[in-house]
């Protein structure tokens, strides 16, 4: 998870300002017959941890939390039932993030050699 808010540090969710700025990204897990949804939040102090390498010890430490939900079992229609529209809510709510921004499935990931 570190490693992917580092590699992509977009996904400001809330906050004004730079201390008071929230990351959280939703990493969706399969294991077997069971899905899980984990929520990972940050703030900027700890993004700025992961992309500088040479920050000084200056203030709190910050720390990244993740909050696992589940787990769904893909047997299960009411489990399905349930999970479905959550998964909707956050697809939709990501369109509506990016709605003013560029295409999300652009740049050197998606771009044809």
């Amino acid at each position: 998870m570190a490693a992917w808010i580092r590699q992509f540090p977009d996904g400001k969710v809330f906050g004004s300002g730079k201390d008071d700025t929230c990351f959280r990204r939703l990493l969706i897990s399969q294991d077997s017959e069971e899905i899980y949804l984990t929520v990972a939040e940050c703030d900027s102090a700890y993004l700025s941890y992961l992309i500088d390498d040479e920050q000084s010890a200056v203030g709190e430490p910050s720390f990244m939390t993740m909050k696992q939900y589940g787990p769904w079992r893909t047997k299960n229609h009411h489990h399905m039932e349930h999970l479905g529209p959550l998964v909707l809510a956050f697809t939709l709510q990501q369109g509506l993030n990016n709605s003013s921004q560029e295409n999300p499935f652009t740049g050197p990931i998606f771009d044809k050699p």
